[in-house]
């Protein structure tokens, strides 16, 4: 890491938080064509257990193989441990994902006011928020660490 980290702010945070939602409307898109083909009701169950199973560990699965969601990835976004900017493990994301979850949009308002631009589920898990290559980054929507 430099010594002068940048963390991720708001707008990107957002922008990989839409994309995702592109994801999980494709998830449910193909969970309900497979209902439909298989034209069972026990074919429809397991269509919809597994759309729900998918939906809710898409996210802890990709922060713990890949440092982030597809949106993350895509905007050059990498999930960390905040103490030492390591990989974080499927608990830690399984309990990001869930804060998020239950808390919703409100998560992102302890963005504007934590020193390492955390928000919520973050702060829950104990995860910051980083870019992948720090010299590639446009300065736009990231952030040094704040001072206090």
């Amino acid at each position: 890491m430099t010594s002068r980290q940048l963390y991720a702010g708001v707008p990107p945070r957002l922008q990989a938080y839409l994309r995702d939602s592109l994801v999980q409307i494709a998830i449910v898109v193909v969970c309900m064509t497979a209902a439909v083909m298989v034209g069972t009701p026990a074919g429809t169950r397991a269509s919809v257990i597994a759309c729900i199973a998918l939906l809710l560990l898409y996210e802890p699965i990709c922060i713990a193989l890949a440092g982030g969601t597809v949106g993350h990835v895509s905007l050059g976004l990498r999930i960390v441990r905040a103490r030492d900017f390591g990989r974080v493990s499927f608990g830690r994301a399984l309990a990001r994902s869930a804060a998020k979850f239950v808390l919703g949009y409100w998560v992102f308002m302890a963005v504007y006011f934590t020193r390492r631009s955390q928000g919520l589920h973050d702060l829950v898990a104990g995860t910051v928020v980083v870019p992948r290559a720090p010299s590639a980054v446009a300065p736009r929507g990231f952030a040094f660490e704040k001072a206090g």
